[in-house]
């Protein structure tokens, strides 16, 4: 439905501007545009017109909304490329010690393309090295499960210390000597007054 060449150029913008009424008499949303287009003499040749009536047609689509929740979690729409939201729960440090205080688990959500029938599943892929964020390696994930992603919600959730999560700071312990018995105390103080 593109420019022929085969054609001399009045003959091409007819075809053109017939095939574009055509379509545009099958998406109904546009046809108010399409009338004001076809209906009022142009000096703009057809063929030009048409990929700006295309471009219209993508940013018709309807826009995913701004949250969505799932389960509890209130998600907000973040990611554009891949329709991804964003989130995030507070766990706790240490579940046998609740004073100790709590940390920040980041994740992203990409939903199943059909929402008529429940999921199949959730893909939960992982960064399998250590200070590798999940969610720095979506595009890749993404791009390895596309053809999975009709049925089956993407879950990826980045581990403690990495992308969205937050991070236990114990710069001694990290930088140092992870065995020094007073860089390990002073993490524990840094940690909570309730940490032995």
């Amino acid at each position: 439905m593109g420019f022929t060449p085969a054609l001399s150029a009045p003959a091409a913008v007819d075809a053109d501007r017939g095939a574009v009424h055509e379509w545009l008499q099958k998406n109904s949303e546009l046809q108010g545009i399409a009338a004001m287009s076809l209906s009022r003499p142009s000096l703009i040749p057809g063929w030009l017109l048409l990929p700006a009536l295309l471009l219209a047609t993508g940013s018709a689509r309807a826009t995913p909304p701004p949250t969505i929740t799932v389960g509890t979690v209130e998600l907000s729409y973040c990611n554009t490329d891949y329709l991804g939201y964003c989130g995030s729960i507070k766990r706790q440090l240490d579940p046998h010690a609740p004073a100790a205080g709590t940390l920040t688990i980041g994740f992203e959500y990409y939903p199943r393309r059909d929402q008529s029938v429940p999921a199949i599943g959730t893909i939960l892929p992982q960064e399998g090295g250590p200070v590798y964020s999940s969610t720095g390696t979506r595009d890749a994930y993404i791009n390895i499960f596309e053809a999975l992603r009709d049925h089956r919600d993407i879950l990826i959730v980045d581990k403690r210390g990495t992308g969205t999560s937050g991070a236990i700071d114990c710069p001694a312990i990290q930088r140092g000597d992870p065995n020094n018995p007073a860089a390990i105390k002073a993490c524990g103080e840094q940690l909570s007054s309730a940490s032995p």
